[in-house]
């Protein structure tokens, strides 16, 4: 089986309503100050003449420090925008790390990048923001390429709820296009409308998002400086991400401009991706942890409350206190994470930093799998792992905790790896049946679609039609699961810790080891759900006015039997303490600790 959490390159998209290239060519004034000392400054970027291999280079023959060059770009075709940024030398330093590309809108025959600082980043102002609004037409046009898309491709969409509920969204959907939009309402709309679909696979996936629509969503200075966990709808701080540190962990924040806590996490829920009816999965998202780039509460919750005068009056009340209220200024993620880093937020640089062992005691071993997007790593993941049980074997540790909370999923083949290190007899695992809901794309759909394989587009011959209208593959790639143990396999105790964040590859993990009782998972109820999830092979949808991206997952997974509408339910279920938060106890590592206590009591 195929399971996929999804890094697609960006690509640059044009916009409507005045946006898009007026004319070819158009003339672009840049200008830079205060680039380092001693070597040339040039220019790399999106469109021709400039491109990312090569160095178009300025001058400053001024001898102020300015660099200066005017590019006229020769063939903008629809893209409303330029990305690029500036190097220095030959073998070229790039300014702003690995961070996001400065973006110029293309909306004359002449454009200026004003005065830049190397390095430092310019939000885009407010009055730029206001003026990205699309026609009507231009909408409507893009709801009949989406609803087209996801009546004939999507294979989920009466999985958990009636195709009266999936029209009655568009027929909302429709009727909110129907008027001419900004793009922050455009990206709200169909936020929403998205997770009206119950499948965790089916989103504007920020990772496929063009630079200007995650700049204007995710790069403005709309964001709140805190991280925070829920408890019982209640928002705890976990982390201080404010200049002059006024959150400390533990704090309640009790309202946001006003609003009641619970009154904001209502509003959000409708506009958070899950699977089926699993609320927990949908909770998860409201949550900021700080280790993503891109999460949705930053992207959702500005869109419906932003801030008041750059700011957020909060109503909260820190540990021990009374309730009171302190205004905070808005941030960027950018900004936050700065002032988290420098009180011990730690922020991956690499995928195989999130992969982690430790031996803490001769009694136990911590094996930390945060992510199983394992496509990127350096490190041989599966050699690692069989170095892992080959220690515990060799020390005689009898007891191991594999921690994949905050982990969604990624590489499918990762649970089937583990497995064989866990269990203690061959067993066979039933593959759910695996659905389409197209033979071959529409001709009208078919210039806004993309996907990692061709063959996808037409695959007349290669299935077999249902009764209930889905087609099946002639040769299915869903097979059973058969793993067997490992003949000098370690043989100890294993501990799953799980949350709501587990909701593709990792859920599957739980399933896995849940069925087999080769570990006892702690903790909360996966994301997921029993009754089947889709994914595999993705159709990328970009429309054309607006440039967003929307996933649309081409199989459709189903279980045999009934199933339950929600994720896998945890052994030991660990529910949140406030007071145990607030102080930074690792809850499920205390459940664990008394598990193995008792066990080795009782012997």
């Amino acid at each position: 089986m195929k399971y996929f959490f999804l890094f697609v390159s960006l690509l640059s998209m044009g916009l409507g309503y005045g946006l898009r290239a007026q004319t070819n060519p158009i003339e672009v004034h840049f200008s830079v100050n205060n680039a380092p000392p001693g070597n040339p400054v040039g220019i790399r970027g999106s469109l021709p003449p400039l491109s990312w291999e090569t160095t178009t280079w300025l001058t400053d023959s001024a001898g102020t420090g300015v660099f200066i060059a005017d590019v006229r770009l020769t063939n903008t075709g629809y893209n409303a925008f330029l990305t690029y940024k500036f190097v220095t030398g030959t073998d070229p330093i790039w300014e702003l790390g690995s961070g996001e590309n400065r973006i110029l809108l293309l909306n004359a025959s002449v454009v200026s990048t004003g005065k830049l600082s190397w390095n430092k980043q310019e939000l885009m102002d407010k009055s730029t923001l206001a003026g990205l609004v699309f026609p009507k037409e231009e909408l409507l046009s893009e709801f009949n390429i989406a609803k087209e898309a996801f009546r004939s491709l999507h294979p989920g969409l009466t999985r958990y709820e009636a195709i009266d509920s999936f029209e009655q969204n568009l027929v909302r959907l429709e009727s909110q296009l129907s008027k001419d939009a900004s793009l922050t309402e455009v990206y709200r709309y169909y936020s929403r409308f998205l997770a009206s679909i119950h499948c965790g696979h089916t989103f504007l996936n920020p990772y496929n998002q063009n630079a200007l629509i995650l700049n204007v969503i995710y790069g403005q200075s709309d964001k709140v400086p805190f991280l925070f966990q829920l408890i019982d709808k209640r928002i705890c701080v976990t982390w201080d991400g404010t200049e002059n540190g006024v959150l400390p962990r533990g704090t309640e924040i009790l309202a946001i401009d006003g609003i009641a806590v619970n009154q904001i996490i209502d509003s959000l829920l409708p506009y958070m991706r899950s699977d089926g009816a699993n609320l927990g999965q949908r909770l998860y998202q409201i949550e900021l942890h700080g280790a993503e780039q891109w999460e949705p509460f930053d992207a959702v919750f500005p869109l419906i409350f932003p801030p008041t005068n750059d700011s957020y009056t909060l109503t909260l009340k820190k540990p021990g206190l009374k309730a009171e209220e302190v205004i905070v200024a808005a941030t960027t993620v950018k900004q936050r994470l700065e002032y988290l880093k420098k009180r011990g937020f730690f922020i991956p640089e690499k995928d195989e930093e999130l992969w982690k062992f430790e031996i803490k005691t001769d009694q136990l071993a911590v094996l930390t799998l945060a992510t199983f997007v394992t496509w990127d790593m350096q490190m041989d993941w599966k050699n690692f792992l069989a170095n892992v049980f080959k220690e515990l074997k060799e020390r005689q540790i009898p007891n191991l905790v594999i921690d994949i909370r905050g982990n969604e999923g990624g590489n499918g083949e990762v649970p089937e790896v583990l497995a064989q290190y866990l269990i203690d007899k061959k067993t066979i695992l039933s593959a759910p049946s695996e659905r389409l809901y197209y033979e071959k794309v529409s001709p009208g759909i078919r210039p806004y679609l993309s996907t990692w394989e061709d063959t996808y587009f037409d695959l007349t011959g290669k299935l077999t039609p249902t009764a209930e209208g889905y087609f099946l593959p002639k040769k299915s790639e869903s097979k059973p699961l058969v793993v067997k143990p490992l003949k000098s396999r370690w043989q100890g105790n294993a501990f799953l810790l799980t949350d709501d964040s587990n909701s593709s590859a990792t859920f599957y993990l739980a399933k896995y080891l849940k069925m087999t009782r080769a570990a006892t998972l702690v903790g909360q109820t996966t994301g997921g759900n029993q009754m089947g999830t889709n994914g595999g092979i993705m159709m990328f949808l970009r429309l054309p006015y607006t440039g967003m991206e929307m996933d649309i997952p081409l199989y459709g997974y189903y279980p045999n039997g009934k199933n339950e509408n929600g994720g896998i339910a945890p052994d030991m279920e660990v529910s949140g303490d406030w007071e145990k938060v607030a102080r930074g106890v690792d809850q499920e590592m205390e459940e664990v600790l008394e598990a193995i206590r008792l066990r080795k009591s009782e012997k």
